[in-house]
């Protein structure tokens, strides 16, 4: 294999991609894709962007599927399993250092700047009502089957049939490592 050294789109596709934008006319962003791609060059500026933006990565039932899902027939949306970060994250840190909490910070948790797009973000056709009606349960324990277990009301009143997605994020109990700058909720202190 071979690390990337862009985490752009490949200069023809995003001369491609803003010169459809420049028509100025309704336009879906599909990014097909094995990893985190930053298209913040397509975000600005304002009248050029795109009007959704679907990253599709390597999908299982490839383009029957994904024209299902946007013409409505299915509404299989999810979230995201990453953070995408802007272009310059790439040439902030050295490829080599693993340093998790060293400027810019590797991950959700110690990336100290604002990301492009958050890990769990997503979008549906549906909207929903989340209520959990309790903490985790029972408290964790090593075992060979280690189970966590929770309960939660989630409802929604769409027309359309929908599975929603919900990122469950947990860690240590008291956790003490001052480097960390967010959980999945957000930087801390929101």
């Amino acid at each position: 294999g071979k690390d990337r050294d862009s985490i752009t789109l490949p200069p023809l596709q995003q001369t491609l991609a803003l010169s459809i934008l420049a028509l100025q006319k309704p336009t879906v962003l599909i990014l097909v894709n094995g990893g985190m791609v930053s298209i913040e060059e397509l975000m600005d500026p304002f009248p050029m962007q795109p009007n959704a933006i679907i990253e599709a990565f390597y999908p299982a039932k490839g383009a029957d599927q994904l024209a299902r899902t946007l013409f409505g027939d299915l509404n299989r949306w999810g979230r995201l399993p990453v953070s995408i970060y802007p272009t310059s994250y790439i040439t902030e840190l050295h490829m080599a250092d693993y340093n998790i909490t060293k400027y810019p910070g590797r991950t959700y948790r110690y990336h100290k700047a604002k990301p492009l797009f958050n890990f769990g973000d997503g979008l549906s056709y549906s909207t929903f009502e989340f209520a959990p009606k309790s903490n985790l349960s029972p408290e964790p324990k090593i075992s060979s089957e280690p189970t966590i277990s929770t309960e939660s009301t989630i409802s929604s009143e769409s027309k359309i049939a929908s599975e929603p997605k919900i990122v469950v994020d947990f860690g240590e109990k008291n956790i003490n490592i001052s480097a960390v700058i967010r959980n999945s909720e957000g930087p801390e202190g929101d």
